[in-house]
C-alpha cells in the first residue's frame, strides 16, 4: 500500500534534505502521482492494474483480470530503483542531486507503452489477449498438449515450410486457408484451433524435441510445481537452496542478476525476537551485567 504523506515535509521533505545537503538523491514513491486529482489518494498494486488498462488486455474478455501476480508493485519498484541509479549517475557528471519520483500507476503505463501508443495512434481498442496477443499475431500463442501447455513464441515467415514439417503436417504449407503471412494472420483463430486439436495428441516434451530441432521458438508452460523444479532455474542460481536456522534447507528466490566482480547473494535469514538485544544495547554503552539484569527483570 503507498499512502501519501504530507506530514513533515517541512523537515523530511526533498527541499530540506537539499538544503543540507544539495548533493542528496532523493527518492518517493506514490501510488496514482502526485499532481492532480488522485495526487493525495492512497493505493496499491490491483488499483494500479485496473486504472491503467492492464486488466482490460489480461484473460479472455468475460470479465477484467489482473495478472497471478503483484507486478504493478514489482515493475514500479523497480522503476524506482533505476531513476535512482540514473541519478546518482547524473549527480556524477554534475555534482548534483536531484528529486527522483515513480508512481504504481505511471510504472505499468511505461510497461504497456507498445501497446498503449498503438490505441493512442488509432483509436483502436485492444481485446483481451487471451492465450496470446492482438499485436503478436502469427504463432504467439499457447496450445494445448496431450499432459498440459506449451507455448509458441512467433514465426518468422520464412520459417513456416521448416514448422509445417516439423509438427507432421506438411500439407499446411500449401493450404490456401493459411498462404502468405497475410492469410495466416487473418485465418489466426481458425489456425489456432486446428493446431490446438494437433498438438493435443502428443506430450508437451515429443513437441519441444521436434520444433527445437527446427529453430522454433518454444517453450513449455509451467505452473510453481513445474518451475521449482526446472533445472536451469537451479543451474543459472535463479533459485538456490538454503539453510535456515529453524526451517532446515530451504529453496529461495535469488538475485536475478549475475556480477562477474561483485556477485549478489541472497538476504540472512530473519532474526529471532530478541537475538540481537545483547549486541544493540552494548552499542548504545551498556555493559554486560547491565544487559543481563535487563533481562532477568524482563525490560529486554
Amino acid at each position: 500500500m503507498i499512502r501519501p504523506q504530507f506530514l513533515s515535509t517541512r523537515y523530511l521533505g526533498y527541499e530540506a534534505f537539499r538544503e543540507a545537503n544539495p548533493r542528496i538523491v532523493y527518492a518517493s514513491a506514490s501510488a496514482f502521482g502526485t499532481k492532480g486529482p488522485l495526487g493525495a489518494k492512497p493505493g496499491n498494486d490491483i488499483l494500479a492494474q485496473a486504472m491503467s488498462g492492464l486488466m482490460s488486455t489480461t484473460g479472455d474478455g468475460t470479465a477484467p483480470t489482473p495478472t497471478g501476480v503483484a507486478i504493478a508493485d514489482h515493475v514500479g519498484a523497480v522503476t524506482l530503483a533505476l531513476g535512482v541509479l540514473a541519478a546518482l549517475l547524473a549527480r556524477e557528471r554534475t555534482g548534483r542531486g536531484q528529486h527522483v519520483q515513480a508512481s504504481l500507476l505511471g510504472s505499468m503505463l511505461a510497461a504497456q507503452s507498445w501497446e498503449l501508443t498503438h490505441y493512442l495512434l488509432t483509436g483502436e481498442r485492444q481485446p483481451a489477449a487471451g492465450r496470446g496477443n492482438p499485436h503478436l499475431t502469427h504463432l504467439w500463442y499457447t496450445y494445448r498438449t496431450a499432459d498440459g501447455f506449451m507455448a509458441i513464441g512467433g514465426l518468422y515467415p520464412d520459417r513456416w515450410p521448416d514448422f509445417c514439417r516439423a509438427i507432421g503436417r506438411p500439407e499446411l504449407e500449401s493450404d490456401e486457408r493459411f498462404a502468405g503471412v497475410g492469410g495466416r494472420i487473418r485465418g489466426r483463430e481458425e489456425l489456432n484451433r486446428l493446431l490446438d486439436d494437433h498438438f493435443s495428441t502428443r506430450p508437451t516434451a515429443d513437441w519441444l524435441a521436434s520444433l527445437e530441432a527446427a529453430d522454433v521458438f518454444c517453450a513449455p508452460v509451467y505452473d510453481y510445481p513445474a518451475v521449482a523444479a526446472e533445472p536451469q532455474a537451479r543451474d543459472n542460481a535463479y533459485l538456490v537452496t538454503r539453510d535456515h536456522p529453524r526451517l532446515g534447507e530451504i529453496t529461495v528466490v535469488n538475485c536475478p542478476l549475475e556480477f562477474s566482480e561483485t556477485p549478489a547473494s541472497t538476504a540472512a535469514a530473519e532474526p529471532l525476537l530478541g537475538e540481537h538485544t545483547a549486541e544493540v544495547l552494548t552499542a548504545f554503552g551498556y555493559a554486560p551485567a547491565e544487559v543481563e539484569r535487563l533481562r532477568q527483570e524482563g525490560v529486554v
